[in-house]
């Protein structure tokens, strides 16, 4: 069962395939951060620390705010990075960063993605991924 989010947080029930529950109960999140780390440890992912968010906020805030705006909904010609899967972010850095050529605004993105290691990618997507909407 994925996430049910409510205002004041979200609660999560993690059930196998067969609707079993993995912890045997709900649980109560108040953070997007602690809700994206337990949601990775049971689909497969690592779990997120509180500081790959806050790393990756910096990351966000030297290479990417300037074009996607401090919201990520994107400016002028950049695209809008909120409301894409983490799956999509992290491949299209990897791709960029690989120095593939897509889209018109490769010239500009390959050379900030160059830079990123894995780790950073993966920062960086956490951080949009679990603060905007």
């Amino acid at each position: 069962m994925l996430p049910a989010h409510r205002r004041k947080g979200v609660t999560i029930a993690v059930q196998n395939k067969k609707g079993a529950g993995l912890l045997g109960e709900r649980f109560e999140m108040h953070t997007r951060a602690s809700c994206a780390a337990i949601l990775l440890v049971f689909l497969g992912g690592l779990p997120v620390q509180a500081q790959d968010v806050e790393i990756g906020k910096d990351l966000y805030k030297k290479n990417c705010r300037q074009c996607h705006g401090p919201t990520a909904k994107g400016l002028a010609s950049y695209p809008k990075l909120v409301g894409q899967t983490a799956e999509y972010l992290t491949d299209r850095l990897e791709r960029y960063r690989a120095g593939e050529r897509f889209g018109p605004n490769t010239p500009l993105m390959a050379p900030r993605a160059k830079s990123l290691s894995d780790e950073d990618i993966t920062n960086i997507v956490t951080f949009i991924v679990v603060t905007f909407e």
